[in-house]
């Protein structure tokens, strides 16, 4: 029997300021050996803008996943998860560009491979 590769739940954005037109930016997990990922992403405020899920073969050039119906901040209190399966790429991070408002970001991840 096989031991089940898991990536404990820990923060990748912590207190993130949501304000003017702010780019905030999650720190890069490896994932390799990864096959489900969980995204979480909790805000408070009035922030309103949008997410981007990262991944990148290389860790220096990211592109978008480009995930249809992407939830948006708009400008109450939210959060919500993605969950992801068999990503081939070796790195992941998110990204939240403000577009109004102001307000507070945190995010985390979890992730296990299916053996």
């Amino acid at each position: 029997m096989g031991v089940k590769k898991t990536l404990n739940t820990h923060y990748i954005i912590t207190d993130g300021a949501m304000v003017g037109t702010s780019v905030i930016e999650s720190e890069h997990v490896n994932i390799v050996n990864l096959d489900n990922i969980s995204l979480q992403l909790d805000w408070t405020g009035n922030a309103a803008g949008v997410f981007d899920i990262l991944v990148s073969n290389d860790d220096v050039n990211y592109h978008s996943l480009n995930i249809s119906g992407l939830p948006a901040a708009s400008g109450v209190t939210a959060g919500f998860i993605v969950n992801l399966n068999q990503i081939p790429q070796p790195y992941i991070k998110v990204t939240y560009t403000t577009a109004s408002g102001t307000g507070t970001l945190n995010a985390t991840i979890f992730a296990k491979d299916v053996n």
